[in-house]
């Protein structure tokens, strides 16, 4: 079933990420607003509470984002 708040549900799940050591110590504070991960997409801004904008990631080991 839909349910129109998933996208929320998984910003905000603050239970035990794994994160880039690099990442951390390079935004600090900021690395909230600067996401580092491992799919086929990367994060490229954000408009709060208007949008999120993903990119495909061309070098991911699957290949690059059929969409």
């Amino acid at each position: 079933s839909f349910d129109p708040i998933f996208l929320l549900r998984m910003v905000g799940y603050q239970q035990g990420y794994i994160i880039s050591k690099k990442a951390a110590e390079k935004y600090g504070e900021q690395f909230k607003w600067n996401p580092v991960g491992t799919g086929p997409f990367y994060f490229e801004r954000h408009s709060p509470r208007e949008k999120v904008v993903l990119k495909a990631f061309d070098k991911f080991y699957g290949g690059r984002p059929q969409i």
